[in-house]
């Protein structure tokens, strides 16, 4: 997977059906040790809640979600269709919901927990993370400004610039592009210049 879509901040839904409340919280997290931590902090915020049910789905391709004491598959699985349909990933949601005396039906329930969802989600922020490749260039400082030049026509993104004797440029570029800007950095400066391929990981461009 060479990119995905997430969100940075919390959001947060609650709406009314046949007095029953259903509080939906939209969350980043990136393990299942988050995961955990997040469904403990809500339990504990509402402890006097009917139900508190959860999804969530990793970029690692880890996945789970529980009804939380609902009927099988009326809970748990709509907030998992939710966030999978709007392809997310690294993210959680937990409805909680407090039980307002009547009964919705198994069909009313899917329909709370999926809007509960949609709603958080639809008040979300949501970014796309990419692979990408973060690079740095030591230089001479006549080669400076031709770099950056260089780099932003190649829509880099430039990072810090370390200035000693030389210059330490660094900058950014999706990882797919990678090796095809090395290529073109060493042709436009005749092999004088290295690149230095300082990690991999995925960031919001």
């Amino acid at each position: 997977m060479d990119e995905y879509l997430t969100v940075k901040e919390d959001s947060l839904a609650e709406i009314v059906i046949d007095r029953s409340r259903f509080i939906a919280v939209l969350k980043h997290i990136e393990t299942e040790e988050q995961a955990a931590q997040f469904l403990a902090l809500k339990r504990s915020e509402h402890y006097n809640a009917r139900h508190n049910v959860y999804a969530y789905r990793l970029s690692d391709g880890e996945a789970r979600f529980s009804d939380d004491g609902e009927p099988h598959s009326t809970a748990g699985k709509p907030v998992m269709d939710v966030i999978s349909g709007a392809g997310l990933y690294d993210v959680m949601i937990v409805v909680t919901r407090y039980f307002g005396g009547i009964l919705l039906g198994t069909g009313g329930l899917v329909r709370a927990y999926s809007s509960s969802a949609q709603k958080a989600v639809g008040a979300a922020n949501i970014v796309r993370m990419t692979e990408c490749a973060f690079m740095s260039i030591n230089c001479e400082y006549p080669y400076l400004e031709p770099l950056r030049s260089f780099l932003q026509g190649e829509n880099c993104s430039i990072g810090n610039i370390e200035y000693s004797n030389s210059v330490k440029l660094n900058f950014s570029v999706e990882n797919c592009r990678k090796d095809y800007l090395i290529d073109r950095i060493t042709d436009a400066f005749s092999g004088r210049i290295t690149v230095n391929v300082e990690k991999t990981e995925f960031s919001a461009i």
